[in-house]
């Protein structure tokens, strides 16, 4: 390929093709042969964003984002040749540090739709204690798929901001996060491409929101676990729930009189740690009731 040999001029490609055996190099030494535009960039990425008096931390965060919009088409370029795995390698954590040092500055991430930049960018954030509200937000846009808030303070200004600015979520997790009924319900209406919920430990689930989640046709997957202020009568509601194909209930409150109200649609079933079922009888229920079904875990469940 023209690209390939045109890193073969180059030192960096004994690193490329042979890294373990190469002379170690730099970053710099690596993006200055391959894009030599993005030099000055990757500097700013190792002096440290916003401490150069000439460079405003405003100017830094749009460098951040610039950075990560040049390694993209980099990468881009690279595609198909055998040294792609090596330069994302490379890449990717100069990107997401860029990010991440500047993150209070930037205001928006649109420029950025790349889902994997996004997760690994959420993940530094949140190894380096950095979420808040007003980081959380910057993640709400058209290019949002999937929102991982798990056991995070998010407030109700922030919860009311997800219908109306990611109408293309496919994955949601709240665990352990407290929103309203109505919250819920602009979700699942607003969102009409989500297929995967996940409320773990959510103590302010109602009979009422549980009557919500069936109502919604596009869900195939969620996960209750750890509710256990939700009986059999509020989750047998999920029976004419028929777009349904997973269903997690671990450690929670259910007897095997729900077993017999679940939708013939599942074909797989969580219920790991619910000490009120029998482990023989629901076998046998879910045998004449769930054809579907291929996985089921009834790990430390009596009987």
């Amino acid at each position: 390929m023209v690209r390939a040999n045109y890193l073969r001029k180059f030192r960096v490609a004994d690193w490329f093709m042979n890294p373990s055996r190469a002379e170690p190099i730099g970053l710099d030494e690596v993006l200055g042969q391959l894009c030599p535009e993005m030099a000055e960039k990757v500097q700013l990425v190792h002096s440290g964003f916003g401490k150069q008096p000439e460079l405003s931390k405003q100017q830094a965060a749009e460098q951040a984002v610039e950075l990560v919009l040049q390694a993209e088409r980099l990468l881009g370029e690279l595609r198909g040749c055998e040294a792609h795995g090596a330069v994302s390698g490379l890449l990717m954590p100069a990107c997401i540090g860029a990010l991440s040092t500047s993150i209070k500055q930037i205001k928006t991430l649109e420029a950025i739709p790349d889902h994997f930049v996004r997760k690994k960018l959420f993940h530094a954030l949140a190894m380096q204690h950095k979420i808040s509200n007003p980081v959380l937000r910057l993640f709400l846009d058209e290019h949002c798929t999937d929102l991982s808030w798990g056991d995070q303070y998010v407030t109700d200004s922030t919860l009311s901001m997800i219908p109306k600015r990611c109408p293309n979520l496919e994955y949601l997790d709240l665990s352990g996060v407290i929103f309203s009924p109505t919250q819920l319900r602009s979700v699942l209406k607003k969102c009409s491409k989500l297929s995967s919920i996940k409320l773990r430990r959510c103590p302010n689930l109602t009979p009422a929101s549980i009557k919500l989640l069936a109502e919604c046709g596009s869900l195939q997957s969620i996960d209750l676990s750890g509710c256990q202020q939700l009986d059999d009568a509020a989750l047998g509601q999920f029976e004419a729930c028929t777009s349904l194909v997973s269903l997690t209930l671990e450690n929670t409150a259910i007897t095997n009189q729900l077993l017999g109200s679940l939708p013939c649609s599942l074909q797989k079933l969580q219920l790991r740690r619910c000490g009120n079922l029998w482990g023989d009888l629901a076998c046998a229920m879910v045998a004449s009731r769930l054809p579907n079904l291929v996985a089921m875990d009834l790990r430390e469940v009596p009987g």
